[in-house]
C-alpha cells in the first residue's frame, strides 16, 4: 500500500494529471530582528503556521511561539499531517529537526526569551539536495498566501532555491508567494545551492485570502445582523 502511495505522489509531484498551481513569489526580504511583527504577514485568514523544530532540541527552541498575532505551532519529526516531505523519487521522508544558537543573521547573540530567536533558531533540514513540501488541507478555487523563513549565517553565501527562487540563508530571509489552489494540496520544491549543503527552513505559515467580493458580503452580513439586533433591543 505504501509503495502505491509513493508512486502516486511521485506522479503528482512530477507534474502528472493533477498539476500543482503556479505560485507567484515576491522578492525575498531580509529578516528584521528589531521589528519581527513587520516580518509576519497578517493577510487574510490563517490556515496553519509552524515553527519547525523538536521540542526536545534544548534551550526552549522548537516551542510554540506567537509573533504579530500569529501562533506558530512546533512541528517535529513525528508530526506533520498538514505538511509532508517527499524526495525526488516521490517517497515520503521525515522532517529532520535541529536547533542552534549560532544561526541568527549578522551573528546576533541568541536570546532564549526572544520569540523571533526561538522561531529562527530551530529548523527543519534534510540531506537530500532536492525535495518537496506538500501543503495539505486546501480548498479548490481558494487563493492562498504562503510564507517561509530561513536563517543560517554559519557559512558565506549559503542559499537555497524555493520553487526556483533563491533565498539568501546567510543573510536570513523570508519569502511570500500567492496562488489559487486547484487541488487539496500544493507541492513546493526546495533545492540547495551546493551538494554539501542541506536545505533548511525555520518556519512557515499559509493564509487564505478571501476574494474582495467575499469580504464585501461578510461586511454586509455583519451590518444586517447588527441592524437586526439593535431593532430587537428597542
Amino acid at each position: 500500500m505504501n509503495k502505491i502511495i509513493s508512486i502516486m505522489m511521485l506522479y503528482l509531484l512530477a507534474g502528472g494529471a493533477a498539476k500543482a498551481a503556479v505560485i507567484s513569489w515576491e522578492i525575498p526580504e531580509n529578516i528584521d530582528l528589531e521589528d519581527p511583527t513587520g516580518d509576519v504577514s497578517s493577510n487574510g485568514i490563517l490556515l496553519y503556521a509552524y515553527n519547525f523544530g523538536d521540542q526536545d532540541a534544548g534551550n526552549g527552541v522548537g516551542t510554540t511561539v506567537t509573533l504579530g498575532g500569529t501562533t506558530f505551532t512546533t512541528l517535529s519529526d513525528s508530526q506533520g499531517d498538514d505538511i509532508e516531505l517527499y524526495n525526488e523519487s516521490g517517497v515520503e521522508i521525515s522532517f529532520g529537526t535541529n536547533m542552534r544558537t549560532d544561526t541568527l543573521p549578522g551573528g546576533t547573540t541568541y536570546d532564549s526569551a526572544n520569540s523571533y530567536h526561538q522561531l529562527l533558531g530551530s529548523f527543519q533540514y534534510n540531506a537530500d539536495e532536492t525535495y518537496s513540501y506538500l501543503l495539505n488541507g486546501l480548498t479548490w478555487g481558494t487563493q492562498y498566501e504562503v510564507q517561509f523563513w530561513s536563517s543560517d549565517d554559519r557559512t558565506v553565501n549559503r542559499g537555497q532555491y524555493l520553487d526556483g527562487n533563491r533565498m539568501d540563508t546567510t543573510a536570513g530571509q523570508y519569502m511570500i508567494g500567492t496562488f489559487t489552489a486547484n487541488e487539496a494540496f500544493q507541492a513546493i520544491s526546495l533545492v540547495t545551492s551546493a551538494s554539501d549543503e542541506t536545505g533548511q527552513m525555520a518556519a512557515m505559515q499559509i493564509r487564505a485570502i478571501p476574494e474582495p467580493g467575499t469580504l464585501g458580503l461578510i461586511a454586509i452580513f455583519g451590518g444586517v445582523i447588527l441592524f437586526i439586533r439593535r431593532h430587537l433591543l428597542i
